[in-house]
């Protein structure tokens, strides 16, 4: 094995990616999100790809914002 441990299922990381979503905007630590998302879903995840799910919401909360900026600037 490769040491990365097992991938997620596309239902699992939608699970965890929105629980990953809620605790920081709550301000959590990473690593409190890795454990919680575990706790909560029974699926062990990295501080490292709760990183990489914070980054997937970045990006999408900023083309988000884009798209409001952008509609505001139509009107």
């Amino acid at each position: 094995m490769d040491g990365r441990g097992h991938k997620r299922t596309p239902g699992q990381r939608e699970v965890g990616r929105a629980l990953v979503a809620t605790l920081y905007l709550k301000g959590r630590t990473q690593q409190f999100i890795a454990q919680e998302v575990e706790r909560q879903t029974g699926v062990a995840v990295s501080r490292p790809q709760i990183g990489d799910d914070i980054q997937y919401w970045v990006r999408i909360w900023r083309q988000q914002a884009l798209m409001d900026i952008s509609e505001a600037k139509a009107q």
